[in-house]
């Protein structure tokens, strides 16, 4: 139950921001601070592999709604 709330609370606050604010982060920080908050929760060493999924997850959604656009591709209007 406690590892559902937080992810909720992690959803919350990535859910406010902006995708170019997201890219901002420092993703290394943000997973360190996702693995202290569950460290205080759970065992240290499954609470680092559970921030690693949580993390894993996010960059991925985030990747999945705003995906780099190429320069190369142009659309031609017929």
């Amino acid at each position: 139950m406690k590892k559902l709330v937080l992810f909720l609370v992690v959803a919350m606050f990535v859910g406010k921001m902006s995708v170019g604010e997201w890219k901002k982060i420092n993703q290394e920080e943000f997973m360190r601070f996702v693995g202290v908050t569950l460290c205080n929760e759970m065992d240290c060493e499954e609470a680092d592999i559970e921030a690693k999924k949580i993390g894993k997850n996010i960059f991925f959604f985030w990747e999945c709604l705003d995906p780099d656009p190429k320069p190369d591709s142009k659309k031609v209007d017929l």
